[in-house]
């Protein structure tokens, strides 16, 4: 709670008008040296390891950790301890691949690192993974406020929203006078004071999901008895467990840009961030999804893809509400930081890499502006969180934590590396395709089965 409130303190020190300020950065024309239009103004470079973490912190827990408790579901809970540890080894290994890639090419953002290792080409497969991978997870952010937010407003006020338009009328509400503010911000570290109050809201929800397994649950004897906690559980599902794990520590895409504003800048302090972050995250992940799968496995319906689905209906009164209401609050702060990075792709693709901060309003606005617009749509439409998540996680999550840094890695510094740091590269980049590919596959069967199913 101490970091929390330093972090709090921190942002809310600084002026507010450079703070909220929407108007471009000093930086300006473009230069010969591809490295510099990438990086921000330095006057921006201002922010704390402490803030720094708790961005990074929020970008990696997003939404993902709410497909968890499923995940172990899937494969145990013996099983998805070390799937999680797996996956939390690999997101910090390949973000010490892509730190030391950048000291070496003096390129500051992953689609520029790919540019000195593939050229163009390089450029376009990572804009689009990082696209794709982030429109996943604000998708899933659409998700969760239209599984919530209405029935947290018709238990309130029976009579307030028509059923039939509730989902619609409440994620357009929260696009409009949350998500679109907060994703209008330039600079990243102006979110901390948002970030430090997710986390907060995350710690609630941890706390309670914690306190409910640990006060017992009685089976429900209709409940089918393979749904029984067991310590490991072998079948195809195993891909569809690692998409679910491998996108919630999907953070990549938003390293550089809080790299890029971390006070006395160094490759060690960024690296300090990672692991305060992914440590974090580990043990808060570990706690919702043991106590997600061992409490709701009892239930009749069993551990759904969404657990705040679990939770509207095994729980009632303030608990339940209090619960779903911190988590909403902690996803629509953390929104905008999924907007940063594809905003830089944008750059990359479209604008000569030149740094977000740098580009004029109206460009900063449109842009910023469609895709809250798109992912809205896409939210309303797509309802099946688990889905969204495999389907990210498999495909572009796969290629921006395991495939594209290791093959960047070999690219560019194969000739240094001893043979075993090059086999265990060859190892990871095998093991992203085989299961990336498998993954897809598996998550794309169970989601058609389960439209036959529920058409």
């Amino acid at each position: 709670m101490i970091i929390i409130m330093a972090t709090i303190s921190t942002a809310t020190s600084k002026n507010p008008l450079e703070t909220l300020s929407l108007l471009p950065t000093s930086s300006s024309s473009r230069c010969d040296d591809p490295g510099q239009s990438e990086r921000p103004d330095d006057s921006l470079a201002g922010a704390t390891l402490l803030s720094s973490t708790a961005n990074l912190t929020n970008t990696i827990i997003g939404a993902g950790m709410l497909s968890l408790p499923l995940a172990f579901s899937l494969v145990g809970y013996v099983g998805g301890v070390f799937m999680l540890l797996f996956c939390v080894f690999c997101a910090d290994f390949s973000i010490g691949l892509l730190l030391s890639l950048s000291d070496t090419t003096e390129r500051y953002t992953y689609e520029g690192i790919a540019q000195s290792a593939f050229g163009r080409k390089g450029v376009i497969v990572v804009s689009v993974s990082i696209i794709l991978l982030n429109i996943g997870a604000l998708t899933a952010y659409n998700i969760i406020i239209g599984d919530v937010l209405p029935g947290l407003i018709s238990a309130a006020a029976p009579e307030f929203l028509d059923p039939d338009w509730a989902r619609y009328w409440c994620v357009g509400v929260v696009n409009m006078v949350v998500f679109l503010p907060l994703s209008l911000l330039r600079r990243i570290d102006a979110l901390s004071a948002s970030s430090a109050i997710s986390i907060i809201c995350v710690t609630l929800f941890v706390g309670t999901m914690v306190a409910m397994v640990a006060s017992g649950r009685e089976k429900n004897d209709a409940a089918p008895p393979d749904q029984d906690p067991t310590p490991f559980r072998a079948s195809t599902d195993v891909f569809r467990a690692f998409s679910l794990f491998a996108f919630a520590f999907t953070c990549h895409t938003n390293v550089f840009p809080i790299y890029l504003e971390l006070g006395n800048r160094s490759r060690t302090r960024m690296v300090t961030v990672a692991h305060s972050a992914l440590t974090t995250c580990f043990v808060i992940y570990l706690a919702v999804g043991l106590s997600g799968y061992l409490d709701y496995t009892s239930t009749l319906e069993g551990v759904q893809g969404d657990v705040l689905v679990n939770l509207a209906r095994s729980e009632t009164g303030p608990v339940s509400a209090t619960v779903q209401t911190a988590y909403a609050i902690s996803i629509a702060l953390t929104y905008p930081l999924g907007i940063v990075p594809i905003r830089q792709a944008c750059a990359a693709l479209l604008f000569g890499g030149d740094h977000p901060t740098t580009w004029p309003l109206q460009r900063h606005v449109t842009i910023s502006l469609s895709l809250v617009a798109v992912n809205f749509l896409i939210g309303i439409f797509v309802p099946e969180l688990d889905f969204v998540f495999g389907l990210a996680g498999a495909t572009a999550g796969v290629t921006i934590v395991y495939i594209l840094p290791a093959l960047m890695t070999l690219k560019m510094l194969g000739h240094r590396l001893a043979m075993g740091k090059k086999l265990l590269l060859y190892a990871l980049i095998a093991m992203g395709v085989i299961m990336g590919i498998s993954a897809t596959v598996v998550s794309s069967i169970d989601y058609a089965e389960s439209v036959n199913e529920h058409p």
